[in-house]
């Protein structure tokens, strides 16, 4: 409704020109509202930071900010309250000419996880053997959560979710061959792992 979207635009507007942002704040809070947006799956405080390569401070700030429209659950995952708020997000347009465009947005993150998918190396559990079942390995769940945390779980299962919707730059198509030629084989193995083999990504 019209009123519901004044309200998210004074809501946002606020949050972003708190303490009178400079026009570099500004770009990197909207950087992190459509990112909280566009992930395959809501994320924590900290994998948004990791992705985007920002301090966890700064994502922590101005979510507080936004407090009227997101919120964290028990894990510290962040959800929006209505769908109507990612659909506001992809439809403004603020004084500043700044706006969400998809292909950008989902651009960015493809690349962010490829960058996160350079931590995928050979054996990244330390599973003792190829021989034992992964259901008789022991603590598996913990070595997994330790090895494969958050942020590097998450771009191994969407980096093909945000390829598919990103604007295919030259630097996109490189990051993909070298993913492909250096760690594709580690990472069908930490989806594995994940028990997220069928699933090939999203």
């Amino acid at each position: 409704s019209r009123d519901l979207r004044e309200l998210y635009t004074i809501v946002v507007d606020q949050a972003m020109n708190d303490q009178e942002a400079t026009p570099e704040e500004y770009k990197r809070y909207w950087k992190i509202i459509c990112a909280v947006v566009s992930v395959g799956q809501p994320l924590t405080c900290n994998a948004i930071a990791e992705l985007l390569e920002l301090n966890l401070d700064s994502v922590k700030h101005l979510l507080s900010d936004l407090q009227a429209v997101i919120y964290l659950d028990q894990e510290q995952h962040i959800f929006t309250f209505h769908a109507s708020f990612p659909d506001f997000v992809m439809s403004y347009d603020s004084s500043s000419n700044i706006r969400y465009i998809a292909s950008e947005e989902h651009h960015r993150l493809s690349v962010a996880c490829f960058r996160i998918m350079e931590q995928l190396k050979f054996n990244i559990c330390s599973l003792p053997s190829s021989f034992i079942p992964d259901s008789e390995v022991e603590g598996l769940e913990e070595r997994i959560a330790e090895r494969i945390g958050e942020t590097l779980q998450h771009s191994c299962q969407f980096w093909v979710y945000h390829l598919l919707k990103a604007e295919k730059k030259e630097d996109i198509l490189d990051c993909l061959e070298d993913f492909l030629q250096k760690r594709g084989i580690y990472w069908i193995e930490s989806m594995s792992l994940l028990k997220l083999l069928p699933e090939g990504g999203k």
